[in-house]
């Protein structure tokens, strides 16, 4: 079986929730078919460590110029159907390589990393499609003009991740909250099209969410979407009671909106109880913004910083619970099946939770709080051993349960094929 993956990121390293699913198809797909048997085209300025390069076909196609991407956007969003994303990454050269490719080589299966990959879909193409569409931009985007309506001091990137592919003499104009909230508004209804658009011609498409699939059935009548879930390796990661019972864990890339967001916030209105009662909270994350460095630059006896940590292994098993206060947010969070892969016990609000079939749970094995102001209530409460011990336990067993590699990789091979 020969595979072609056109993709707007690589899947590694694992540091954000999207890595960690195309990780998961990736490493299934080397699994099942062999290496040797994948191709794959990295559209953007994606870096890829020579070790994958000895390994696999990359081939590695360029984004447009800054110039022709301010023009791709005057053209085909202003006057046309594409969101801004897709018109970022959009080019004639790379269309027509793509083209050239798919119909010259036989493949059997194509898969589009996201959205804006799948606008190179090719009408050449006779190998069975698939797209994963990650999370809805368009209900992401709606979460975000709804966090800065009810917190308008918020520093809050409306491109999140994408934002590396902007121009940097345009990142300032994305600082203004007029600006902010008009590109929110624009893009979620250009974005909205698209994914439509993208699910009525590709017939198999994935989301991680079920409450989005369900979503897009009610609202659109569309039927072709199925769940697929992550592969957390659990490694070893779970722990002994060795753990510190004061040390709690944010995780999460900070340049995504609804991380920075909600961890400011939360500590903002927590700070003065984490002192109080001698807790610690340690962030584990990249790209924190100037507010978040400064808040913990003042109390740095009760706040960490730790930036990106490749292996959380020691993290997770000696910390007392994982905070998820989350404002906002679409999806399924990864966080929060790392946390029970690891059976360290969850405080989390519905967004931290979402997707996630806690329901078929017997026993309640984490604490929902959406008032963040009292997230420090609960993590006294977790400092008890024996509460604390009972939802590592069922925390774990509803992970194996639900999203080990043994559970998950009967449901790639319908997904996948």
């Amino acid at each position: 079986m020969k595979i072609l993956f056109i993709a707007t990121t690589f899947p590694y390293p694992k540091d954000n929730g999207k890595r960690i699913i195309l990780s998961s198809i990736f490493e299934y797909l080397i699994e099942k078919h062999g290496i040797e048997n994948i191709k794959m085209c990295l559209i953007g300025n994606e870096t890829v460590e020579p070790m994958w390069q000895s390994k696999m076909d990359i081939t590695l196609l360029q984004k447009p110029s800054s110039i022709e991407q301010l023009m791709n956007i005057a053209r085909h969003t202003l006057l046309g159907r594409k969101s801004i994303q897709e018109s970022m990454l959009y080019s004639r050269v790379t269309k027509q390589k793509l083209n050239n490719l798919i119909s010259n080589e036989k493949y059997d299966l194509i898969i589009y990393d996201t959205v804006r990959a799948s606008q190179y879909a090719s009408d050449r193409a006779s190998a069975k499609e698939i797209v994963y569409l990650d999370d809805l931009f368009s209900i992401r985007y709606e979460k975000m003009i709804e966090t800065l309506n009810t917190y308008p001091e918020a520093d809050l990137n409306p491109l999140g991740n994408f934002g590396n592919n902007v121009p940097a003499f345009l990142m300032p104009i994305l600082k203004n909250d007029v600006v902010k909230k008009s590109i929110l508004n624009f893009e979620k209804k250009k974005v909205r099209n698209s994914e439509l658009r993208t699910c009525k011609g590709i017939e198999n498409c994935l989301l991680i969410s079920n409450k989005e699939i369900k979503y897009l059935h009610d609202n659109y009548q569309i039927s072709n979407v199925q769940s697929i879930k992550p592969i957390i390796d659990s490694g070893s990661y779970f722990r002994d009671d060795s753990y510190n019972q004061s040390t709690f864990i944010f995780l999460g890339n900070l340049s995504i909106a609804h991380n920075s967001v909600s961890l400011i916030k939360f500590l903002q209105l927590n700070i003065k109880k984490i002192i109080e009662h001698n807790l610690k909270v340690k962030i584990i994350g990249k790209n924190a913004n100037e507010e978040l460095s400064l808040f913990v630059q003042k109390y740095k006896d009760n706040i960490i910083l730790t930036g990106y940590v490749e292996d959380l292994s020691k993290e997770l098993s000696s910390a007392t619970g994982m905070l998820i206060p989350l404002l906002f947010g679409s999806g399924v969070k990864i966080k929060t099946i790392e946390a029970f892969a690891a059976g360290l016990p969850v405080i989390t609000t519905d967004y931290g939770i979402e997707g996630i079939s806690v329901e078929k749970a017997k026993e309640q094995f984490f604490f929902l709080e959406n008032n963040i102001e009292n997230y420090w209530k609960k993590m006294l409460e977790l400092r008890e051993k024996r509460i604390n011990d009972k939802f590592s336990e069922l925390s774990r067993s509803f992970y194996e349960s639900n999203y080990s590699k043994e559970a998950i990789y009967g449901e790639y091979e319908k997904l996948l094929g």
